[in-house]
């Protein structure tokens, strides 16, 4: 999501020409009097729902990653599904394998990044970016509990990677 859009959502004005950055990183709109605009911290009924979510989105996650690893017919054994046992064809079962370990490292992926939610939650700093500290907004933690950064330091930080590596 923009930024244009989150202000449509939120029914908040942005105009290009308000928007300012102050100290290191920090993203804050300027309001047409000049002053800066800054996200309420989450209440205590907000932050009680996200950790919900987050402890319910751990859970699944936790679940759908022992069944996918538990797929052996011999319960000693830890891994993937042989998918050559399914078909002759090695092409398949690679292109199969393939797609068991993407899901793996996806549903890996997204529990470090609960986990480390619910790490920022215990130590008090969940709702705010790691990046410049201002507080994240209800709506973004609502669509995404385990966003660690405001909507401006995500979107530089996704510029930054699609333009990879400096090359010589």
């Amino acid at each position: 999501m923009g930024f244009k859009m989150f202000f449509a959502a939120t029914g908040l004005r942005f105009r290009e020409d308000r928007w300012t950055m102050t100290g290191w990183g920090a993203c804050r709109p300027m309001l047409p009097d000049g002053e800066t605009y800054m996200t309420a911290p989450l209440t205590a009924a907000e932050r009680d729902s996200l950790k919900r979510q987050l402890e319910a989105r751990r859970k699944v996650l936790r679940s759908e990653l022992t069944a996918k690893l538990n797929a052996q017919d011999n319960p000693a054994l830890l891994g993937l599904r042989n998918r050559m046992e399914e078909t002759d064809d090695w092409a398949v079962a690679d292109l199969e394998t393939a797609l068991d370990v993407a899901e793996v490292s996806r549903d890996a992926g997204e529990l470090r990044e609960v986990e480390a939610a619910l790490s920022r939650m215990s130590d008090g700093t969940y709702g705010d970016c790691v990046e410049c500290g201002v507080h994240i907004p209800y709506a973004r933690l609502a669509a995404n509990p385990s966003a660690p950064r405001c909507i401006a330091c995500q979107e530089r930080l996704e510029a930054s990677q699609r333009r990879g590596p400096p090359t010589l």
